[in-house]
Order: C-alpha cells, then structure tokens, then sequence
C-alpha cells in the first residue's frame, strides 16, 4: 500500500475504534434504563394488583357494614347511622387513593426509561463522524437535543400533584 492509503486506512480504523469504544461505552446506560423500565413496570403491576385488592376488600367491608347495620329497611330517621358507615369508606379510600398514586408515579418512570432506551440508541446512531447508512448527517444542534432530552431532571418518587378540585380561596383570588 502506498502512504496515502496507509494513512487513510489507519485513519479509518481509528475512527471504528473510537466509534465501537464509544458504543461500548454508550450500551451500560442502555442496560441501566432497561434495568429500570423493568423494575418500573414490575413496581407498577405490584401497586396496580393492590390497589384493586384493597379497592375490593373495602367496598366488601363497607356494604357488609351497611347491611350490618340497616339490614334491607332503611328508615328515614337513620341517617346519623351513616357517619360510621362514612368512616368505614375512609379507612379504604385514602390507601387505595395512595396506591393509585404509586401506580401512576411507576407509570410514568417506566415511560420515562423507555424514552431514554430510545434517545441512548439514536445518539449512538448519531455519534458516527461521517454519513451513516442513509446517507444522512447529523448537526450539532440535533446532537445537543438528544443529549439534552437524554440527561435531563426526572421526578422520582409518587407524584405530588393529584388533581383535586380547586378549594374556595383558589378559585376567589386572582391568578398573575
């Protein structure tokens, strides 16, 4: 070979190193997030069967309370007779409302890994110096949004925000 294409063919084989170090590099974060996604997704089957076992158990509890208590004549005096039975359903609302925040928190992180498999691949896709299999080059800019989105913040932990209704005050004063 002569020096021109010795160079060339040095150089090229420099650059599948760095590219294959790089890939190899790239594929522990890749195992990282697929570690999750399936830690999630087991987490939130786990949080899914409770809520539904709890839910069960407590509608069981509450209309055997209420037949406990009423039988199958309701009269028309005996609603203070429902301040226990009101009580019973909150013993069994406020867990399986948690519960159901737990599954949603689970969700949502499972989702989340899943994107970030999908980023990690493509900026693997991207992190080769010339045209990739299309023909196809990728800017910097294109590079820093996927290492942007790929290392961004994510909340962990259930979520706090749970939607309920506006109370009064909310709803009175003024939004900037």
């Amino acid at each position: 070979l002569s020096c021109p294409h010795r160079t060339l063919f040095r150089s090229k084989i420099q650059e599948i190193e760095t590219f294959y170090e790089e890939k190899l590099r790239m594929m522990k974060p890749v195992d990282y997030w697929v570690k999750q996604q399936d830690d999630h997704a087991t987490e939130r089957k786990t949080a899914r069967a409770h809520t539904i076992w709890v839910g069960l158990v407590g509608i069981v509890v509450v209309l055997s309370s209420y037949f406990v208590m009423f039988g199958l004549d309701f009269k028309s005096g005996d609603q203070w007779r429902l301040l226990p039975l009101g009580l019973v359903a909150m013993f069994f609302y406020w867990p399986v409302r948690l519960l159901v925040r737990k599954y949603l928190s689970h969700l949502h992180m499972e989702q989340d890994a899943g994107e970030r498999i999908v980023l990690t691949k493509e900026f693997l896709a991207m992190s080769r110096c010339d045209d990739n299999e299309e023909g196809i080059k990728f800017s910097s800019e294109e590079r820093l949004l996927i290492l942007t989105s790929l290392f961004r913040h994510t909340q962990r932990g259930i979520v706090r925000v749970d939607g309920s209704p506006p109370n009064t005050v909310d709803s009175i004063t003024p939004r900037p």
